[in-house]
């Protein structure tokens, strides 16, 4: 009886081979050490890039805050400056209100044409 082996088998049992065989090369030889040394290295580098990342984000991050706490502080000033506008105004119109001067009152001011205020 003949037992056939087909060859998506041996190719994977032929990956898997070389896969113990690298392995094997850099654990047994004088290769481990020197891998070891890269695979550290580079992970240093990509935690610099990390750390770069993160850093610019951040620091946006800080501008946004600074404009926008900026902006809450100039739009404090201004609501204070309409209410001090909407008081005086409001004020300086008491007068004409008490005298009962409306629109059909000579002395009522035109606005546009024919509209009085």
């Amino acid at each position: 009886m003949c037992i056939s082996v087909s060859n998506d088998s041996n190719r994977y049992w032929n990956l898997d081979q070389r896969w113990h065989l690298l392995f094997r090369s850099v654990y047994d030889g004088e290769e481990h050490g020197r891998f070891m040394e890269k695979l550290e290295a580079r992970i240093r580098n990509h935690d610099r890039e990390i750390e770069k990342m993160c850093n610019f984000h951040y620091q946006g991050f800080v501008n946004s805050i600074t404009e926008l706490l900026k902006v809450r502080g100039e739009a404090q000033k201004l609501k204070v400056r309409e209410s001090c506008l909407d008081t005086v105004l409001g004020d300086s119109g008491w007068p004409y209100l008490s005298r009962g001067l409306g629109p059909d009152d000579p002395t009522s001011i035109t606005v546009g044409y024919g509209e009085t205020t």
